[in-house]
């Protein structure tokens, strides 16, 4: 439940950022969700039932929380608009 609301809020947060400071119009926002939605059907169907066998659920949040951070630098060090993809 709170991962949920925290992945939402992190990505409505990240369109605001990216209209404001890359000039992100309508059709980037598309293929940014459109990519969003791919790698996250991708990494459910075939990365996660593995990486769970193999780390535990605990550690599968843990590294799910630095590869969030990683990102999020990322943005927050972004230059240009290429970088949000």
């Amino acid at each position: 439940f709170f991962s949920g609301i925290s992945s939402s809020g992190d990505q409505t947060l990240l369109l605001y950022y990216a209209e404001q400071r890359f000039r992100f119009g309508d059709t980037d926002v598309a293929a940014l969700f459109i990519i969003f939605g791919l790698f996250g059907i991708f990494m459910l169907t075939f990365v996660l039932n593995g990486l769970t066998r193999c780390l535990g659920e605990k550690g599968v949040v843990v590294l799910a929380f630095i590869f969030g951070a990683i990102n999020n630098t990322v943005y927050a060090f972004a230059s240009d608009k290429k970088w949000i993809f």
